[in-house]
């Protein structure tokens, strides 16, 4: 791609993708999937001290589902995935490198996802799903101002992040057009600064957070679009 602005200054990039994903139907009910990504690319500004010459990313996945349990429980559903992210800029690959080396500098960020979740069906007019999900991710980086220092040279971790979610929420049927919904969520947060220098140095973060819903549904007509339509 290329485009110019009136200054005649220039913009050029490249990205390509894949994606490959795999189901297994065990039976009718029970499902499982894997799944994985990979992408790359790089870009080059008019309007930045660095250009990106690497912009690659990773993930990994896989979802199982399980339905028709019991009279109680309805299916359960469980996730878990992992995405890499590994950025590389410098001053030097895509460009001819000025008078003020700026180097290159490297940013890597790991993330890993999880989430279990539960449909119930404890009574004819009443459904509850109830769960839970977690992440965690680091960030990391290296740098250095001289291109002769290699690019692979390893990264120190400067912040961290954990995540512990508990959420909830149920539907009654008052009858076919009423309803009533309630939901819960509570959110346990850790956050860490890594670094060895700065103002926030060293320090590290807790906080529960919680949010909670209700409302009243009722359906004011019934309309089939799909005969509307014909």
């Amino acid at each position: 791609m290329l485009f110019r602005s009136v200054s005649q200054s220039r913009y050029r990039c490249h990205r390509y993708s894949g994606n490959l994903a795999a189901g297994f139907a065990f039976d009718e009910n029970t499902k499982l999937e894997v799944s994985g990504a990979y992408s790359d690319g790089w870009a080059s500004y008019a309007d930045r001290g660095m250009d990106g010459t690497q912009f690659t990313r990773e993930n990994l996945a896989l979802r199982f589902e399980k339905n028709k349990i019991s009279s109680l429980v309805d299916k359960i559903s469980f996730q878990l995935s992992r995405n890499d992210i590994d950025h590389i800029m410098d001053d030097y690959t895509l460009r001819q490198q000025g008078m003020t080396a700026m180097g290159w500098a490297r940013l890597k960020h790991e993330t890993v996802n999880s989430k279990l979740k539960v449909d119930l069906t404890p009574g004819s007019t009443s459904l509850l799903t109830v769960g839970v999900d977690f992440m965690q991710s680091t960030h990391a980086k290296a740098s250095d101002t001289s291109r002769y220092v290699s690019q692979d040279k390893p990264t120190s971790d400067d912040s961290e992040f954990q995540q512990i979610g508990l959420f909830g929420e149920g539907r009654y049927f008052v009858d076919e057009s009423q309803r009533l919904v309630a939901g819960y969520r509570a959110d346990f947060w850790d956050a860490k600064d890594k670094r060895s220098t700065g103002t926030t140095a060293g320090a590290s973060r807790n906080e529960n957070l919680n949010s909670g819903f209700a409302r009243y549904e009722k359906d004011l007509a019934y309309r089939d679009w799909e005969t509307d339509r014909k």
